[in-house]
Order: C-alpha cells, then sequence, then structure tokens
C-alpha cells in the first residue's frame, strides 16, 4: 500500500454491507411508519417503492443517462402516483433500504489503509448523500476519508469520469499514484483503468486480468 499516493474505495459491496434491500419480500411500510409516515396504506407505500425501483433499475443500465443521473426525488415524482407531501417520507423510506452497513471487520481494514495512504470514496448511491455519511460517521471511518465523492453530488454515475476526476482533484493526486478498489468491472476498474490508476477487484471468485490486484475482501490489503 505504501506504493500508492492515496487510495479510492467504491463503498457498497467493498466495505458496506447489507444494503440495497429490495425486492417482493421486503416490508416497505414498516420502513414508512419508522420514517414518521402515518397517511398512506401499505399497498400505496408499497407500490410506490416498488414503481420507483424499477425505474431506478431500467435508467440505472441506460449509458444516455451516464453522465446525467436523475436524483431519487425525480423518481419518486414521476413514479411513486402519492401526494407531494408525501414525497419526503417515501424517500426517507427508500434511503432506508437502499443503505448499508461498515461491519467492524471492514472499518478496522479502512483504519489500516489509512495509516499507509490518503483514503476517498467513489461511490455511486441513490439516496441523498447525508444518509451515507451517516453510517460512515456511525462505524467511525468518516474521519479517515480525505473526500467522499457521492454521484447523487455531481450528477453522474460510475463509468463516467467525473466521480473518478473530482476525487482525484480534492486529494491533490495523479492516477498514476493512486488504487482504486471496488467489487465491480464495469464501474469502478474499467474507468479508473482507463484514467490510468492501478486497480484492486474485490470479491469476484474468478481474477479479472484487466485488474492489476485482485482480494476476497479488503482485509488483504490491510496486511
Amino acid at each position: 500500500m505504501e506504493r500508492y499516493r492515496a487510495v479510492l474505495f467504491d463503498m457498497n459491496g467493498t466495505f458496506m454491507f447489507g444494503g440495497d434491500r429490495f425486492g417482493p419480500g421486503q416490508d416497505y411500510y414498516a420502513s414508512y411508519r419508522a420514517a414518521g409516515g402515518t397517511k398512506l396504506l401499505p399497498a400505496e407505500v408499497q407500490g410506490a417503492v416498488s414503481a420507483c425501483y424499477a425505474a431506478f433499475l431500467r435508467d440505472y443500465e441506460d449509458p444516455s443517462l451516464t453522465e446525467c443521473f436523475p436524483p431519487l426525488k425525480h423518481f419518486i415524482a414521476n413514479y411513486a402516483k402519492v401526494a407531494v407531501n408525501e414525497h419526503e417520507t417515501i424517500a426517507l423510506t427508500i434511503a432506508r433500504h437502499e443503505v448499508g452497513k461498515v461491519p467492524d471487520w471492514a472499518a478496522r481494514s479502512i483504519r489500516s489503509v489509512a495509516e499507509k495512504s490518503t483514503i476517498a470514496v467513489v461511490s455511486n448511491v441513490w439516496a441523498p448523500s447525508h444518509h451515507w455519511r451517516s453510517e460512515l460517521h456511525s462505524s467511525g471511518v468518516a474521519p479517515l476519508f480525505c473526500t467522499t465523492v457521492f454521484s447523487t453530488e455531481i450528477g453522474a454515475i460510475k463509468p463516467s469520469e467525473k466521480p473518478f476526476l473530482a476525487a482525484l482533484e480534492a486529494i491533490g493526486a495523479a492516477p498514476h499514484e493512486v488504487l482504486f478498489v471496488g467489487d465491480s468491472l464495469e464501474r469502478d476498474v474499467l474507468p479508473a483503468k482507463k484514467l490510468g490508476m492501478s486497480t484492486c477487484l474485490v470479491g469476484h471468485r474468478v481474477a479479472a486480468p484487466v485488474a492489476d490486484f485482485h482480494v476476497q475482501s479488503i482485509v488483504e490489503l490491510a496486511r
């Protein structure tokens, strides 16, 4: 790790887990009530979140939206079919299901890497960034990152170059000085490699030749 001036981390599936809890088995109504909602019926909440998530999945795979991805409020306004005064509560409900947790072992690994290199986050997220920052603070890793670049703040999603370049500018590093660590070939490794960074693929059973390194978890980076 000492070879690199900075290490950029993807977040979900790399050091945060248990998020993206969407699907027919999820009780969105319970989350809606926990978020303070009282007026909508269970079927209305289930339908609103399900419709938004289906639209998100469709748009997430649309290359024409990579550089201009719509915010969560766009999906709620266009697909939730609930009153405007319920939009914020539906947004909170979705955030509760999207945000994961940073396990203790991952937090320890992050701390170990931070002792050797400057570290930062570059991540695609759907909910507003403050939901994610709350979990980073709760797990104790937030102060370790010199910057956190979330797609919701810049309006572009990886594999767009914009999130990567924003992180490089924030830390003042050139691509060749940086290692990018992520769990996606398409959205992490390939675009980072294209910019000239070294890359580490996390969690795949078979190593990808395009990645410079391959680990099953970030624990291996801390050794």
